[in-house]
């Protein structure tokens, strides 16, 4: 680290968090502005949180722990923060979130370019177990005033907590955090008091860990909890300065109840035991104007108490409540009076239309199963995603129509992509003939699970499928991670999950609640295609997708890691240099949610690198032809290992997907891995090297980890998982 003062202070308020606190630790210590310092402040924490953070201490000197003797709570924890900072500039960061590792540069570069007094960015939320992400939604950006940010409703969400900004320390040295609830209320409020130019920018830095148990978010709430939560808002109101608008404050307290209607709803308060309580506490406070929106909201205030001045049965509650919640978003953004009367009428509209539009296609569906008990044949429905016809779909499909002709087997797919089918049995996908089969089927198998479901007319609702029919998943990779809450027997209506592999059918069976003769072990249908590889001088790289891309902007695309990371490989110079010494190709083949960027990358395309789209081209085929594999956890690593053909992972971002994408799995790359591991562009070049000169071989270790791994690799999966369907009808 430099020795000169530093230019972030990162403040972490530590209590209770020995299970989260290494994941946000990590995030600040591999921060790209490297001119920080970050202080743990170790609020008398009961656990082994103290001993974490004096470990990373030990290890990066720009890692100091303060502590307390007595806990004092959240506010006061980052008082003592600010209290011993050094830096110009101050974030606050809480102890089981996670902010991404541009945070403190994006922020402080802002503030630097402006000039301004804050820089807040955009949320998003991490799963409890770290498995799943989620962007923050669209805000406005630019330099505000601070009226100008309490009175935009979309700004709410970051307007509410300290820890997605940064702050000049003069703007904040002297204000002191409250040991409250909501602590973050006041503080903001005397804070925007001072502070003349706000900046907003939409990246989503900032990830808040979305848990219970939590002061913000308590498991079991109480008249207590009610009374925390109007002070925390009473104190902020009081605290605004004078200067801010009327149209502003208004909107804070329509933003205000929102908020409770919202957490009401979330939670499920009113079928808690202590719901009457609660109600008298919320009904003592509206009354008593803390949040002042009777002067500012007169229909508003006369609905609260009407929601809340009486006890009614928890239905009627739920609904009113649920209609608060949507009228006051509703208000926040459009104002009130002719307005909210106009909402009122459209939404009594959309609700008889959306009623009449529901049994509409309820009894579309009636009639189409009343009349497909008219059809008498045995029906098999096969498929995929509804555009596709190249993976285990595809294979299946052909098995049966070769093998079994007395079968009345159809492939489902849309109907601009018929041309794709080499056979006359083809559904047209949401037609007539298709829900009609649907329905009469004995047999829907797909690699996709739902992804061939009819559609009713009006509302896009998926069909239902008949009991009488096996729903038979073919599965498009080999499961390795946690997808019970997709395809697991309590989630979905899956009867037959399809195993490639005995570790597979172990984890269906006790992780996602399914039977002995519902996980066949068969191997994959596609696999019976892998056994006549014929390899070229060529390599793929096929890296998966990452979920947290999901919806990028172009700009966005271009400035994320996962772009850079890409790039920089294909417009290396030593691998063109490679690719020239060994007479060697290369194919970039995208996940397939990846095609809206690949435009990006097409100029990268020369005389040996070539960019493919995986919807336009068989994936199988690009595996059989190439001599070796790059990816990073992509589940064609199977595929190709199936084939004992050699692997090279590339895992730059290894922890971020594995928390964000891939989940808690039984396969780990380090010891059941068919390669070696790669985490530079520097190791990957060394690693292909090496590579090249065993002449493109898997070595003795790896193909024992193969023939340990897989039970059958022969061409006749197929034909098992024909014979464990037919022994279930």
């Amino acid at each position: 680290m430099n020795t000169s003062m530093p230019l972030v202070s990162i403040i972490v308020p530590i209590y209770n968090v020995e299970q989260y606190l290494a994941e946000c630790l990590d995030s600040l210590v591999n921060q790209t502005l490297k001119d920080i310092e970050i202080i743990c402040v170790n609020d008398a924490s009961p656990d082994k949180s103290k001993d974490i953070a004096e470990q990373y201490a030990m290890r990066d000197s720009r890692v100091r722990v303060v502590s307390h003797v007595k806990n004092q709570g959240l506010g006061p924890a980052r008082n003592t923060g600010v209290e011993n900072a050094t830096a110009s500039y101050i974030m606050f960061v809480d102890s089981d979130d996670v902010v991404t590792t541009n945070m403190a540069e994006k922020l402080y570069s802002e503030m630097i370019s402006k000039p301004v007094d804050m820089v807040w960015c955009n949320i998003g939320a991490i799963s409890d177990d770290s498995t799943m992400c989620k962007k923050g939604s669209d805000i406005p950006t630019g330099v505000f005033s601070p009226t100008d940010i309490l009175a935009d409703s979309q700004l709410y969400q970051i307007l509410l907590p300290s820890w997605n900004k940064l702050y000049k320390k003069e703007l904040i040295h002297d204000v002191k955090q409250m040991p409250i609830v909501s602590e973050d209320q006041p503080f903001l409020a005397v804070v925007l008091g001072r502070c003349e130019r706000i900046s907003v920018i939409a990246d989503t830095l900032y990830y808040y860990r979305n848990r219970q148990g939590t002061l913000s978010k308590p498991k079991l709430h109480t008249a207590k909890s009610w009374d925390a939560f109007f002070y925390s808002h009473q104190l902020f109101f009081e605290l605004l300065p004078s200067t801010i608008g009327k149209r502003a404050i208004k909107m804070q307290c329509i933003k205000r109840y929102f908020s409770l209607f919202w957490r009401i709803y979330t939670f499920k308060l009113t079928t808690q035991d202590t719901w009457q309580e609660q109600q008298q506490s919320i009904y003592k406070h509206i009354k008593q104007n803390e949040i002042p929106i009777k002067s500012n909201s007169q229909l508003l205030y006369w609905y609260l108490c009407y929601v809340f001045g009486r006890l009614r049965p928890q239905t009627t509650t739920k609904t009113l409540v649920h209609f608060g919640m949507d009228w006051s978003a509703y208000m926040s953004r459009h104002g009130e009076m002719y307005k909210v009367l106009a909402y009122l009428l459209k939404r009594i509209g959309r609700v008889m239309i959306t009623k009449i539009f529901s049994l509409i296609d309820n009894l579309e569906q009636r009639v189409v199963r009343l009349l497909s008990r008219f059809i008498n044949k045995d029906i098999w429905l096969i498929g995929e995603r509804t555009n596709t016809y190249q993976d285990n779909g595809m294979y299946f499909f052909k098995y049966l129509q070769k093998n079994h002709p007395e079968i009345d087997s159809y492939y489902v797919i849309n109907r601009d992509c018929l041309d794709l089918v080499d056979s006359k049995n083809v559904l047209v996908f949401n037609s007539l003939k298709h829900k009609l089969y649907f329905s009469a089927a004995k047999v829907y198998a797909n690699s996709h699970y739902d992804a061939a479901y009819p559609r009713t007319c009006l509302t896009q609702k998926r069909y239902r499928m008949a009991s009488k029919t096996q729903n038979v998943f073919l599965q498009h990779g080999i499961t390795c991670s946690d997808v019970s809450q997709y395809y697991g027997k309590a989630a979905s209506d899956i009867n037959m999950f399809v195993c490639a592999v005995p570790i597979e059918k172990t984890v269906a069976m006790r992780d996602f609640g399914y039977q002995d003769d519902e996980t066949p072990l068969t191997g994959f249908a596609r696999f019976d295609g892998l056994n006549d590889a014929n390899a070229k001088s060529q390599i793929l790289l096929m890296p998966t997708w990452r979920r947290s891309l999901q919806d990028y902007s172009n700009g966005e695309f271009v400035a994320s890691e996962y772009f850079k990371r890409l790039k920089d490989l294909l417009s290396s110079e030593w691998l063109q240099e490679f690719l020239q010494k060994h007479d060697m190709c290369l194919k970039f083949a995208p996940h397939y949610e990846m095609t809206p960027y690949l435009y990006l990358f097409e100029d990268l395309k020369d005389g040996r690198i070539d960019i493919v789209n995986t919807s336009q081209v068989s994936v199988q085929t690009l595996l059989k032809e190439s001599a070796l594999l790059i990816t990073d956890v992509s589940s064609v690593q199977f595929d190709f290992a199936y084939m004992q053909k050699p692997i090279i992972y590339y895992q730059w971002d290894y922890e971020e997907i594995t928390k964000a994408h891939l989940g808690k799995g039984y396969f780990n790359f380090d010891t059941d891995g068919f390669g070696p591991i790669c985490k530079t562009l520097e190791s990957l070049k060394y690693t292909l090297e090496n590579m090249a000169n065993t002449n493109w071989q898997m070595s003795a270790d790896y193909l024992q980890r193969v023939d340990a791994f897989f039970k059958y690799r022969d061409a006749n999966n197929c034909e098992r998982i024909y014979t464990a369907i037919a022994q279930r009808l």
